[in-house]
């Protein structure tokens, strides 16, 4: 497998399913941000966030960012998470059916 793919299966086309958690993807894809604010901006629960974060983490879609020292968690777009919000690049997209 070549160095530029991004494979994309199952469970993360599942995670992708959800409206919400591409808004997360989308509001993530400016900088990194805390579950409280991208509550503010979507509208929703902060729980509800925490909920749509752990999913989009499981499948390595986004990460936590080292807060260096601070009281807030910050979240980013994982590689795999930025090559398909941002596709434009060298990069392939590979989807697995298993």
């Amino acid at each position: 497998m070549e160095a530029n793919c991004i494979t994309v299966d199952q469970k993360t086309l599942r995670s992708l399913g959800a409206d919400t958690r591409v808004s997360i993807l989308k509001q993530l894809s400016g900088k990194p941000m805390t579950q409280t604010e991208l509550a503010a901006e979507l509208k929703i629960s902060p729980p509800a966030v925490n909920a749509h974060l752990h999913n989009l983490a499981e499948v390595s879609l986004v990460r936590q960012v080292d807060s260096q020292g601070r009281k807030w968690k910050y979240y980013e777009l994982s590689e795999k998470g930025e090559a398909i919000i941002r596709p434009e690049g060298a990069r392939t997209l590979m989807f697995t059916f298993i």
